[in-house]
C-alpha cells in the first residue's frame, strides 16, 4: 500500500503479453532478465525429473513432478540484492518454470559469510501492482537449513483449493514469498512448492483478460539470514522481519489479528484457507508503500503480505494498512476464478474489491468521521457508471465507489458486504451481487446520490466540487433567460450535475424555476447552495418546481440539479439518452386546496373526521376561488387572498354548500396562512374559522349546530378538475 493505501494484486504476468493473451490461453514469460543477470546454465528437463545444477545452485525436480519437457535457464546477478545486508547469495533467476508441477521441488544455494539469527531462502513472484504500472517482484520467504555451506528448503505443493486474488497497486510488482531452506556445503536448499492440479477458465469482459491458463513464470531466488520470526498471539501471523523493526513487530501483529477477527466477526469465512499462520514479509518497499497482500500462484493457502521496514514506526498507517490488506485476502477466498488467473489478473469485482477494503479503513482509524486520503481525486466516480467507470479504470472507480458502500452499510448493515460476495462466489457480475443483496436500484440509487452531494457520507467533498465537474450551466441575468434544455447519454447507473446560477435581481416575485426530466429511468433532485454550504429543496421522477426563486436570489442562492440513470439492465452497458429542461415560469395557476379533519355533525355529536377539497386561482399575486361547479345563491365559494415572493400565502374563504330547498347544508369560513413547500409550488399551511351543519327536513333528526374548527392543509399546483 502506498501513502495512498494501495495495494498488491497477485501475481501478474507481463503487461506486454495481454494481446497475445487475448489470442491464446497460456501465459509464456519471455522477457529477458534485466541487463546486471547473466545466463548461467540452462537444463531441459521432462517428466522423468532432473536437475539443474551450478556450483553455487541447484534444482532438483523429481521423477513425475513436471508432465512435459521444459527447457530451463537460470540466470545469476551479483548486483540484485532485493534484501539489502541480509542477503547472502547471489541473486538468481530461473525462465521457464512452469506454472504446473505436481510435486515438491527442492533448492539449495550456496550462502556467503555467516548466518545469524534465522535463516530464508525467498522466492520472489512476478506480479503485476497496478498502481505503480510496472513488473516487480514480490517475495514469500521459506524457512531454510544449513547443509555445508548450502541453505536448503523444500517448497510442497500446495493443496487442491481455489486461488486468491491480490489487487492494488495498479503495476506489475514483484511480490515476495519467504520460503524455508537448508545449509549444506556452503549453499541453502529449499523446496518450491509445486501448483497443484485444478481445472482452468479463461475469462474475459469488455475485452480485458481476467482469467488464462498456466504456462512458464520467471522465478527469482535468494539465500538471506538475520532474520527474526515473530508469531501472532493468535497465530494467524507469522512475521519475518529484519532486527531493526524488532519493537514495532508486536505492534504489526496486533493489527493483523484485529483485521482478521474484525472481518471474521462481520461474518465473512476463511474456510477456503486451511493453512495458516499468513507469511508476512518485511522488508524495504521504498519511500511510498506500506504493504500490500500477494495472492500466490500455488493457491489461496500461500497468500501472503508485504510491509515496509521503513514504515513500521507509522503506527496509525501501518494499522489502516493491515486492514485494508488483510480485507484483500479475504476476498480473494470468495473469488470464483482459478489459483493462476486469481494470481495474475485483476478480477470482473476489482472496482467492488477497492471500494469495500477503502470504505474498511474506517474500522482501524481513531479519527472521527475518517475518510480514506486515498478517495482524494476520485470523488466523481459515482456519477460515470457502474459499470462505465469500471471499464475505465476500476481501481481508482473503486477507490470513489467506497462512498456507495458507506451508504449502503450504513443503510442496511454491514452483513451486506458478506451477501455480495457471496454472489460474488457464485460467479455473479459486481452489479448483480449489489442488487441482489439490497432493494433495487431504483428505491435507493437516487439516495445514495442525493446524501452523498450533501456531504452526509463522506465529508470530503464540497459545492466547489460538483461545480468544477458540471455538465453545463444556465445564467439566469435577465428577464429573456426563461429556458434551457440539457441532453445527454447516460450510462447505465450514473449521474450529471448542471449549475443553475441566479444572477437577475430584478426576476419576477412570483417567478419560479422548473426542472423537468423525460427519457428512460430518470431522475431529477434539486439543491441550493452557496461556496461553503449546499441544501437539499426536492426531487421526483418527472419535474420539480422551485418557487420562491426571488427571495432565493437575494439571498445569493444558486442551485443545482442532480440528474440521475436508474436503469440497471445486464450486462450493465447500455445508455439512455435523458433530457433536462430548466424552464423559469411562474406559480400561477389552479390549485387543489385540502382541508383535513373538519368536525361534522354525526349522530348526535361533532365527529373530527371529515375533508373538504375546494379550487383556487393564483394569479399575479392575488388568489380567487376557481369554479368547478355553477354558483348560485346556495351553492358558491369565495375566496380572497394574496401570496408574496417570499413564499407567504394568506387568504380568507367561504364555501357554501347548501341544497337547493335550502333542507340541508354545510357552510365553511375562516382564514388561511401558510408557505409554499421548499421545492415546489405545492403549499401547506393551517385553516382556522367556523363550520355550520343543518338539516330542515321536519323531524326529530333536524338539526342546526355550528362549531370551531383549525386544521391542517395542503395546496396542490395543478391538481384541478
Amino acid at each position: 500500500m502506498t501513502k495512498k493505501l494501495s495495494v498488491v494484486f497477485g501475481t501478474l504476468a507481463t503487461l506486454i503479453l495481454v494481446v497475445s493473451l487475448l489470442q491464446s490461453c497460456i501465459i509464456q514469460t519471455k522477457k529477458p532478465p534485466a541487463e546486471n543477470y547473466t545466463l548461467k546454465e540452462s537444463q531441459t528437463i521432462g517428466s522423468a525429473g532432473g536437475k539443474l545444477t551450478t556450483d553455487d545452485f541447484s534444482l532438483t525436480v523429481p521423477s513425475g513432478a513436471f508432465d512435459s519437457e521444459v527447457k530451463l535457464e537460470l540466470y545469476v546477478s551479483s548486483t540484485d540484492d532485493p534484501f539489502g545486508d541480509d542477503g547472502i547469495s547471489k541473486t538468481f533467476r530461473i525462465e521457464g518454470l512452469p506454472d504446473e508441477y505436481s510435486q515438491p521441488l527442492q533448492v539449495q544455494i550456496k550462502y556467503q559469510g555467516n548466518l545469524s539469527g534465522k535463516s530464508f531462502i525467498a522466492l520472489g513472484e512476478e506480479v503485476f501492482i497496478r498502481s505503480l504500472n510496472k513488473i516487480e517482484t514480490a517475495y514469500n520467504l521459506f524457512p531454510a537449513t544449513e547443509l555445508n555451506g548450502y541453505l536448503s528448503c523444500e517448497l510442497p505443493a500446495p493443496e487442491q483449493e481455489k486461488g486468491t486474488y491480490a489487487r492494488s497497486l495498479n503495476t506489475m510488482e514483484t511480490a515476495s514469498n519467504l520460503f524455508s531452506a537448508k545449509a549444506s556445503n556452503d549453499y541453502l536448499s529449499c523446496e518450491l512448492l509445486a501448483p497443484k492440479q485444478e481445472k482452468r477458465t479463461y475469462d474475459r469482459i469488455n475485452n480485458t483478460v481476467q482469467a488464462a491458463e498456466p504456462g512458464h513464470s520467471r522465478t527469482t531466488l535468494q539465500a538471506i539470514t538475520g532474520r527474526g520470526t515473530y508469531t501472532s498471539d493468535k497465530k494467524h501471523f507469522e512475521i519475518i522481519y529484519p532486527a531493526f523493526v524488532a519493537n514495532e513487530v508486536s505492534d504489526l501483529a496486533d493489527f493483523l489479528e484485529e483485521a482478521y477477527s474484525k472481518f471474521q466477526g462481520m461474518g465473512f469465512s476463511y474456510a477456503s484457507r486451511t493453512k495458516w499462520p499468513i507469511s508476512v514479509t518485511v522488508k524495504d518497499l521504498g519511500s511510498e508503500v506500506y504493504g500490500f497482500s500477494v495472492c500466490s500462484i500455488r493457491g489461496d493457502n500461500y497468500g501472503y503480505m508485504e510491509f515496509n521496514a521503513d514504515k513500521m514506526a507509522d503506527l496509525q498507517d501501518m494499522r489502516i494498512t493491515a486492514g485494508h490488506e488483510f480485507f484483500h485476502l479475504v476476498q480473494a477466498l470468495y473469488d470464483s476464478r482459478n489459483r493462476f488467473s486469481k494470481a495474475k489478473f485483476a478480477s470482473p469485482h476489482y472496482w467492488l474489491d477497492e471500494a469495500t477494503a477503502v470504505w474498511s479503513e474506517e474500522k482501524f482509524s481513531d479519527t472521527p468521521n475518517y475518510c480514506s486520503p486515498i478517495r482524494k481525486g476520485h470523488e466523481m466516480a459515482p456519477f460515470s457508471g457502474m459499470q462505465a467507470g469500471a471499464d475505465e479504470n476500476a481501481q481508482h472507480y473503486g477507490y470513489g465507489m467506497s462512498a456507495m458502500i458507506k451508504y449502503l452499510v450504513n443503510r442496511y448493515g454491514e452483513g451486506i458486504l458478506v451477501k455480495m460476495y457471496g454472489g460474488i462466489r457464485n460467479s455473479a457480475h459486481p452489479i448483480r451481487a449489489i442488487s441482489s443483496s439490497t432493494d433495487p436500484f431504483a428505491v435507493w440509487w437516487d439516495t445514495f446520490l442525493r446524501d452523498y452531494v450533501l456531504g452526509k457520507v463522506y465529508a470530503d467533498v464540497s459545492p466547489a466540487l460538483w461545480l468544477g465537474n458540471s455538465s453545463g450551466n444556465f445564467e439566469i441575468s435577465s428577464a429573456s433567460d426563461t429556458l434551457k434544455t440539457f441532453s445527454g447519454s447516460y450510462p447505465d447507473l450514473s449521474a450529471k450535475l448542471y449549475r443553475v446560477d441566479l444572477k437577475y435581481p430584478g426576476i419576477d416575485s412570483n417567478a419560479a424555476i422548473n426542472f423537468k426530466v423525460t427519457g428512460g429511468a430518470a431522475h431529477v433532485t434539486v439543491f441550493k447552495y452557496k461556496p461553503s454550504s449546499i441544501e437539499y429543496l426536492g426531487s421526483a421522477t418527472d419535474d420539480v418546481t422551485i418557487s420562491d426563486v426571488k427571495k432565493l436570489t437575494d439571498d445569493k442562492w444558486n442551485l443545482l440539479a442532480l440528474v440521475s440513470n436508474c436503469r440497471d439492465v445486464s450486462p450493465y452497458t447500455g445508455t439512455t439518452n435523458i433530457e433536462l429542461k430548466v424552464s423559469v415560469t411562474k406559480c400561477d395557476g389552479n390549485y387543489s386546496f385540502v382541508v383535513y379533519k373538519l368536525p361534522t355533525w354525526f349522530n348526535g355529536r361533532w365527529d373530527v373526521s371529515d375533508f373538504i377539497t375546494a379550487y383556487l386561482t393564483f394569479s399575479k399575486g392575488t388568489i380567487t376561488a376557481y369554479h368547478t361547479e355553477k354558483q348560485t345563491d346556495y351553492y358558491f365559494e369565495k375566496v380572497s387572498g394574496t401570496y408574496d415572493g417570499n413564499g407567504n400565502i394568506t387568504f380568507t374563504f367561504t364555501f357554501n354548500w347548501e341544497s337547493s330547498d335550502r333542507s340541508s347544508g354545510e357552510i365553511y369560513t375562516g382564514t388561511f396562512t401558510g408557505k409554499y413547500e421548499t421545492g415546489s409550488c405545492n403549499f401547506k399551511g393551517t385553516a382556522s374559522g367556523k363550520v355550520r351543519n343543518y338539516r330542515k327536513m321536519g323531524d326529530s333528526s333536524d338539526y342546526d349546530k355550528t362549531t370551531d374548527f383549525t386544521s391542517k392543509c395542503d395546496g396542490y399546483f395543478g391538481q384541478v378538475p
